[in-house]
């Protein structure tokens, strides 16, 4: 079974580091302290950083479904960085296919990336993560350089938006054998060209699912 958190494939290891840097210090506040040894240092200029706030007004923010935030997330993320394409969606402590995060626990983070192009011709890359907080929304946008012949990432922007509310995406797998009050960690991933929701639920590890995030249809059980 596939677990965790959507872990950000960055080219270049310098560019790597800080997304590393970044994603862990995310995670140590919300998911744990998981241990990530640190990519090699490298010779090339450190990538650039920077964090930035917008507000957002949430309708019931104990009550948070995952699409209620991503249009903002996603015209936060192209302000910051024009044509910047999803990478991925991650909610934990999902109850009833909402988040609760008037307080701390819960939480949402949406990602998006954008490979171009800098002066003199060099590939760079830039990955914006945009967390939902009950007052709004906090931005970081990491760019750096990319090593010549190294992919480009996962953009699911081919794959369409996701259009399957968390809250049906709940009630599917509810109707599937899932426990109605468990407690869950939803991903977005594209599998087989198509948005997948994967849910995962830590005290029940054999009811993981996959909703069609356009359709909210089952795809699949998986032990």
């Amino acid at each position: 079974m596939r677990k965790g958190l959507i872990v950000v494939n960055i080219a270049g290891l310098a560019f790597t580091a800080a997304l590393v840097v970044v994603f862990v210090r995310w995670k140590r506040q919300h998911v744990g302290a998981p241990t990530i040894p640190a990519p090699p240092a490298s010779a090339a200029a450190p990538p650039a950083r920077s964090e930035t706030t917008r507000p957002l007004q949430l309708a019931d923010p104990a009550h948070v479904d995952v699409l209620d935030a991503y249009a903002a997330a996603k015209a936060a993320a192209l302000e910051i960085q024009p044509g910047a394409e999803l990478f991925g969606i991650s909610a934990t402590g999902l109850s009833h296919g909402t988040l609760d995060l008037s307080g701390p626990g819960p939480s949402l983070l949406f990602q998006f990336d954008h490979a171009g192009v800098a002066d003199g011709g060099a590939r760079v890359k830039r990955h914006v993560a945009v967390e939902v907080k009950a007052g709004g929304l906090r931005i970081t946008s990491v760019e750096g350089a990319m090593l010549a012949g190294t992919p480009e990432g996962r953009s699911l922007a081919a794959l369409d938006e996701p259009a399957c509310p968390s809250r049906k995406a709940w009630a599917t797998a509810v109707e599937s054998g899932v426990p109605e009050d468990a407690t869950a960690t939803l991903l977005l991933r594209g599998g087989d060209g198509r948005l997948v929701w994967s849910l995962y639920l830590p005290r029940y590890p054999l009811k993981h699912r996959e909703i069609d995030a356009r359709t909210c249809e089952l795809v699949q059980t998986l032990p």
